[in-house]
């Protein structure tokens, strides 16, 4: 369902194109298995690419990375493919001929401190692991065309041809060999589009921040938490509000074997105002 392709060009050059993850936030760039609690953090689910269509060229060395993507959109949370927050079309599986958008583009650059490239690939670092650090920092811009969601939203239309979407995020892991840390930010931004009876979607500039770490108490009980502040920043646009997510989860994960293993967390919203 998910199919791409990769070619190797050598010294450091690759080219990935069909369906995948764009280079945009982390947590999703991470596989579902390799997560530190049972599934990815409300931020991340509001701003998530999901699985997009398109080509990206990337190059890398041993202390950093980068990846240019260009495609069918990136954003979620905006009409135009994307997240699970989506009120419209996703990319996933869209004909080439009835994307929502006119463009979408993706960058992201990573610099290794230290450590070996692979150990980034989740986000658990277990007894007796080598430790590392590493930052990111991740660009999108894409604009809607005829074929985005048109939506009903608090009685009017909401018609996101037009919309361009923007944004940038930014990430530190940090592991310590029987210890981890992740914070991310993420900061969005929408103009364009129209409403019934004429006039503009109002321009928002929702953003989030993300904090994770997890710690094992013996070889193979991993105990972690998580805490998340988001302003979805909904005030202007007909039936919603400057809510915002202010969230922990905790929980634990047992090892069974080294890629085998039994999670269970809780969360609450801690306040919603």
């Amino acid at each position: 369902q998910f199919a791409s392709i990769s070619k190797d060009f050598g010294n450091g050059f690759s080219v990935t194109a069909g369906q995948f993850r764009a280079p945009w936030l982390r947590e999703t760039l991470v596989d579902d298995q390799y997560q530190l609690g049972m599934d990815r953090g409300i931020v991340n689910s509001f701003f998530t690419q999901g699985y997009d269509q398109g080509i990206q060229v990337g190059y890398a060395t041993d202390a950093f990375r980068a990846n240019a993507f260009a495609g069918d959109g990136v954003v979620g949370g905006t009409g135009m493919s994307g997240g699970a927050n989506t009120p419209g079309q996703n990319s996933a599986n869209t004909p080439w001929n009835d994307t929502a958008t006119n463009y979408a583009f993706a960058g992201r650059f990573e610099y290794k401190i230290s450590g070996d490239w692979a150990q980034f690939d989740d986000f658990t670092s277990r007894r007796g692991e080598e430790g590392g650090m590493m930052v990111g920092l991740a660009g999108v811009y894409q604009r809607g065309n005829q074929n985005a969601a048109t939506v009903n939203n608090g009685g009017q239309n909401v018609d996101y041809n037009g919309m361009k979407v923007y944004g940038i995020t930014g990430d530190f892991t940090w592991d310590f060999g029987g210890a981890n840390l992740f914070a991310s930010f993420v900061w969005s931004g929408t103009t364009g589009g129209t409403v019934t009876g004429g006039g503009g979607i109002p321009t928002t500039h929702p953003w989030g921040v993300t904090v994770q770490g997890g710690y094992f108490v013996t070889d193979d009980i991993e105990l972690f938490g998580r805490y998340e502040l988001m302003n979805y920043d909904l005030s202007g646009v007909a039936g919603g509000d400057s809510s915002k997510f202010n969230g922990i989860t905790v929980g634990a994960n047992y090892f069974f074997a080294d890629n085998v293993k039994f999670t269970v967390d809780w969360g609450m919203n801690l306040k919603s105002f």
